[in-house]
C-alpha cells in the first residue's frame, strides 16, 4: 500500500509521542516508521509518499537537502534539537519547528 503521508519519528520516548500525535491527526492516511542512527531509511516509502514528516530527528545533511529539494513544501521537519537546527541552518527553504 502506498501512503500519501509518511512520518519518520525517532525511536525514543519523545519520538514515539511525536509519531502518535501525527497518527492522531492523520489517522490511517499516515504510515509511521521508527528511525534511529544506523537504521536504514525507508526510502521506497519516502519516495512514494506525497508528504514526508520527520519528527524528533534529523538525517545526514545530504539526505535532508534531498528531501527539501524533492518534496518542497511537502517535507515537514519538526525538531527540538538545537544542534541539528544549527547544522541545517544554511539549507535553502528549510522549515522547522522548535
Amino acid at each position: 500500500m502506498t501512503y500519501k503521508i509518511v512520518c519518520l519519528h525517532h525511536n525514543d520516548q519523545d519520538g514515539h509521542c511525536a509519531g502518535a500525535i501525527v497518527r492522531r491527526r492523520f489517522n490511517d492516511a499516515v504510515e509511521l516508521h521508527e528511525i534511529d542512527y544506523g537504521l536504514p531509511v525507508p526510502w521506497d516509502a519516502v519516495n512514494a509518499a506525497e508528504t514526508v514528516i520527520l519528527t524528533d530527528f534529523s538525517l545526514p545533511k545530504a539526505d535532508m537537502e534531498t528531501l527539501f529539494r524533492t518534496k518542497g513544501d511537502n517535507f515537514i521537519w519538526l525538531d527540538h534539537h538545537i544542534s541539528a537546527m544549527k547544522e541545517m541552518a544554511d539549507l535553502p527553504d528549510r522549515k522547522s519547528v522548535v
